[in-house]
């Protein structure tokens, strides 16, 4: 049955472009039907990618992707800036690009997005209920 929770589409939706990188399903939470190969992936991919190994460094991560994120690095990236844009860093170019957008609202949707993956993949770690 397709999903019908206005949380779970909205969790769904900002963790698509994740789920289609990974070539995963867009229509489970995490990307993934539940089972023993979804946990295996899952518990593999938070341990390398985001280090979390339980379940207090699984909250340590949903908390800093809800509170502070990527967001804080890009607006450091800014503030360290320097005259010449031909001396910048890839990401200091990226920064400098979208400079007023991060200014003003941060990295939202990437953080966002990888908030609702991060959540998806610990449900089938079993950190957290659907």
């Amino acid at each position: 049955m397709p999903v019908q929770d206005p949380a779970k589409l909205w969790s769904l939706a900002a963790s698509a472009i994740l789920c289609e990188q990974n070539q995963q399903r867009h229509d489970e939470i995490g990307g993934w039907a539940p089972g023993d190969q979804a946990r295996s992936w899952c518990d593999g991919v938070l341990s390398d990618s985001y280090g979390i190994e339980d379940d207090k460094t699984f909250q340590d991560m949903v908390d800093w992707l809800t509170r502070t994120g990527h967001s804080a690095e890009a607006k450091s990236q800014i503030a360290g800036l320097g005259p010449n844009p031909l001396a910048d860093y890839p990401k200091q170019t990226i920064v400098r690009a979208y400079r007023a957008q991060i200014e003003r609202q941060g990295l939202l949707a990437w953080d966002c997005g990888r908030l609702a993956a991060v959540v998806g993949w610990g449900y089938h770690c079993g950190y957290n209920d659907e």
